[in-house]
């Protein structure tokens, strides 16, 4: 099946892609280091890598190859969101509410929906750190945001991000400016 891959970076990347789908984790981490030695400034490459070392269970890997992601592509909310999941799952609050609330700033730009969710998920955060004050104020700006620019029909907004745990989720916010609520699903694709 991968027979028809050229080599060179994008022939690394895809045959670590196609392992990391596969589950193999391990044989995708050495695919991908030899992708990021041919293009080190590769957002996709060090995004793959640390998805490849969260499966293994090897977290400062990750979090190493995350933040050179971020620092490759400082606008892109999305990195912010992974990396404060894997501070969280570290058991490092702290950073985790700090790569939340950068990832808030980096989403300045993006559609209201996507930018109230992340607000909301740094409440979230803030809640898990007991800081009831830091939430209260964030679910307030998550709620302006959630109504901000809806109409008064429902809106629905799509994005779709590679994540640690799924290698590609879709999430789709349905937002009812009415009834002042916004609901969430995620849908598996792929």
């Amino acid at each position: 099946k991968l027979r028809g891959i050229r080599p060179g970076y994008e022939g690394f990347v895809a045959v670590a892609d196609a392992l990391l789908l596969n589950g193999e984790a391990e044989a995708a981490v050495q695919e991908y280091r030899k992708a990021l030695g041919l293009a080190p400034a590769s957002v996709r490459g060090q995004v793959g890598l640390a998805t490849a070392y969260a499966r293994l269970g090897q977290r400062e890997p990750a979090t190493q190859h995350l933040l050179a992601a971020i620092r490759l592509d400082p606008a892109n909310p999305q990195h912010y969101q992974t990396l404060s999941r894997l501070y969280e799952e570290m058991g490092r609050l702290d950073l985790a509410i700090v790569a939340q609330r950068d990832g808030v700033a980096a989403a300045s730009g993006a559609p209201a929906a996507t930018r109230a969710a992340m607000v909301d998920q740094l409440a979230a955060l803030y809640e898990r750190a007991e800081m009831r004050r830091e939430a209260e104020q964030e679910r307030r700006r998550a709620k302006a945001s959630h109504l901000a620019g809806t109409g008064r029909r429902i809106h629905r907004q799509r994005l779709d991000f590679d994540d640690l745990q799924d290698h590609s989720t879709r999430i789709t916010w349905d937002f009812l400016r009415d009834a002042g609520r916004a609901g969430e699903s995620l849908h598996q694709i792929g």
